[in-house]
C-alpha cells in the first residue's frame, strides 16, 4: 500500500496554497504566494482554520465530519465548514510547476484544462481513502466534471469516479 500523499500545491484564482498533512495527521493549508495584481482578503502566510479534513473540489475547504465514516463534504451542513480558498485553477505535486502556472495569463476556472494532467496526478495520489484529504464528489463542488468520453472509459483514478 502506498503512503498517503503528504503535500501538494493548489493554484487558485489569486494565490498558491501549500496543502499538507502534519506528522500527527492534521491538515495544514497555508497561502504561500499571492499573485501580482490580485486582491485577496487572505494574506500570504495565513492558514485556513476550523476543520479536521480538507475537501478538494472547486475550492479547497476545511471541514469537520460528523463521524469517522463521513468522507465527503457534500453531506455536511455548510455551517460546519471552515476556511476556504477562491476557485481552484490546478493542483500540482511540484512547487515550481505551481509557480509557473500562477504566473501564466488568462485562467479558466475551475480546473484549467491546460494543467489537467497535473491535477489528475494529484487526485490519483490522494485516492479515495486519504486520512486528511477528501476529493469531493458533491456535484456543485467537484473539481472535475464528467464528459461523455470520460464516462465511456474507466477512470484513470481507480475508485474515484468523475
Amino acid at each position: 500500500m502506498k503512503k498517503p500523499l503528504k503535500k501538494f500545491y493548489a493554484v487558485t484564482e489569486t494565490s498558491i496554497y501549500l496543502v499538507s498533512m502534519t506528522e500527527d495527521c492534521k491538515p495544514w493549508v497555508e497561502k504561500i504566494f499571492l499573485m501580482d495584481n490580485r486582491c485577496s482578503p487572505v494574506k500570504k502566510g495565513s492558514t485556513l482554520k476550523h476543520g479536521s479534513k480538507v475537501s478538494i473540489g472547486r475550492t479547497i475547504i476545511m471541514f469537520s465530519p460528523h463521524n469517522e465514516y463521513q468522507k465527503d463534504i457534500g453531506g455536511i451542513d455548510d455551517r460546519l465548514w471552515g476556511g476556504h480558498t477562491s476557485a481552484v485553477i490546478a493542483l500540482f505535486l511540484n512547487k515550481k510547476k505551481a509557480v509557473a502556472c500562477a504566473k501564466s495569463d488568462c485562467f479558466h476556472s475551475p480546473c484549467d484544462r491546460r494543467w489537467l494532467d497535473e491535477t489528475k496526478a494529484v487526485l490519483d495520489r490522494i485516492g479515495g481513502s486519504h486520512p486528511v484529504f477528501s476529493i469531493t464528489q458533491f456535484n456543485h463542488l467537484r473539481l472535475l466534471t464528467p464528459d461523455k468520453k470520460e464516462k465511456e472509459k474507466p477512470s484513470p483514478l481507480g475508485d474515484i469516479p468523475f
